[in-house]
């Protein structure tokens, strides 16, 4: 589950591949890919309402959460090779931000491990592998773009600053999704916001 790529018979359904993408290798588990998925399916079960979303959203969450029990911060592929250790700061912005989301929506009871999974992924990235001096072009440095191509291993990425600094300010208790406010406003007045 989660976090690959799929080539399927669009007459059947049936898989016919699964290959490696911008992940390590056919049927691991690209992090980036994953954290898309959490935040994503989140973003569907609010304008939906759809409970196959939510439950979706849930699964890659809980899969996600469970590959950083070791290391806060998410390695590229979640399946990749002891060593070299590389990371993907962008999928921990990423998927942060969609826990937050998640753990904003859920009723009481269940949101407290999907918000402490963000706040530790967000407080280890900070720690460790932001820059917050002017002559850098990004806040965050170790985002990787694919685990086979090097030259894009621990670099910069502008959307991964974007996720990052929206995960902070849902800390902070903004409620608004900066790229797509009229629909949160909407989303807000409706009976599924109100669970909050």
């Amino acid at each position: 589950m989660g976090g690959r790529f799929l080539i399927f018979d669009p007459e059947t359904g049936e898989i016919l591949d699964t290959p490696a993408g911008q992940g390590y290798a056919s049927g691991s588990c690209w992090s980036r890919g994953l954290s898309w998925a959490v935040y994503g399916y989140t973003l569907s079960y609010m304008a939906t309402g759809k409970q196959e979303y939510l439950d979706v959203a849930k699964k890659t969450a809980n899969h996600f959460i469970t590959n950083l029990i070791d290391d806060p911060v998410p390695l590229c592929d979640f399946r990749q090779p002891a060593e070299p250790r590389i990371y993907d700061t962008c999928a921990g912005a990423v998927a942060a931000s969609g826990l937050l989301e998640l753990g904003r929506i859920l009723p009481e009871g269940e949101r407290e491990p999907y918000i402490r999974a963000a706040v530790r992924t967000l407080r280890a990235i900070e720690e460790r592998y932001t820059r917050w001096d002017k002559d850098t072009p990004a806040l965050l440095t170790y985002c990787t773009a694919a685990w086979h191509d090097l030259p894009t291993r621990h670099m910069t990425m502008i959307y991964a600053d974007y996720f990052f600094i929206e995960a902070m300010y849902k800390l902070k208790g903004e409620e608004r999704l900066f790229w797509l406010p009229h629909f949160f406003d909407e989303a807000r007045g409706s009976n599924l916001y109100n669970l909050l």
